[in-house]
């Protein structure tokens, strides 16, 4: 939120992500992992605030970095030109809030390596419930910012009926294959309060500390 109490524009947000992707302090890459999932078990939780797909996201880089002018209105970069997508411009221009929709929330656990995501409600019903977990890993947290995950748990929840679909097992141990092969976030700010990453799609997503009693 602003120094109002008011959450920033969408525009004047994804702005800020991109610029902390390029301007981020060396001494803060140790604090990511530890702000993630520290504070012992069961870990901490994330609720999905902000998401921005990728055409966004490198059309504001570009923006940033004072290209802009190389754009052209059906270019590469211009939300337009993205056929059916441009149906879904506040996505592609400047992200969308989407928490007043979706209730999705992720938990970290350093000390068990574990994740959990899933969406507790849509349009403010719970009727529908989607949860995935699984291990994740981070190497090298001290200069890296990458951390991948593979759900290996699914529930779903369709009012008092719940069952456990199985999910496709994985080609190797989980701990043996690369980062690279698996979903991932790289991490770009963390701090007591958000959460700011974006995937192995390029689409970037932001999070907000959900505070527990100790």
């Amino acid at each position: 939120t602003t120094e109002s109490g008011r959450r920033p524009s969408k525009e004047a947000l994804l702005t800020a992500i991109v610029k902390a992707q390029r301007g981020r302090p060396p001494e803060s890459q140790k604090k990511l992992y530890d702000s993630l999932a520290g504070g012992g078990s069961p870990g901490r939780q994330w609720k999905l605030v902000y998401v921005c797909g990728k055409p966004a996201v490198t059309a504001a880089r570009v923006r940033w970095t004072r290209r802009s002018t190389e754009q052209r209105k059906g270019g590469l970069l211009d939300p337009e030109s993205f056929g059916l997508l441009q149906w879904f411009p506040p996505v592609l221009r400047s992200g969308q809030y989407v928490d007043s929709f979706v209730t999705a929330v992720q938990r970290f656990d350093a000390e068990t390596l574990d994740n959990e995501n899933g969406i507790f409600e849509i349009l403010g019903s719970d009727l529908l419930q989607l949860t995935v977990r699984g291990p994740f890993k981070w190497p090298k947290p001290e200069t890296r910012s990458v951390c991948a995950f593979l759900p290996s748990e699914a529930n779903v929840r369709f009012g008092s009926v719940s069952w456990n679909p199985s999910l496709p097992a994985p080609e190797f141990p989980f701990e043996e294959t690369k980062v690279s092969k698996l979903p991932f976030f790289k991490f770009i700010h963390v701090d007591e309060k958000v959460a700011v990453a974006q995937g192995r799609s390029g689409s970037v997503a932001l999070w907000a500390r959900i505070q527990t009693s100790s």
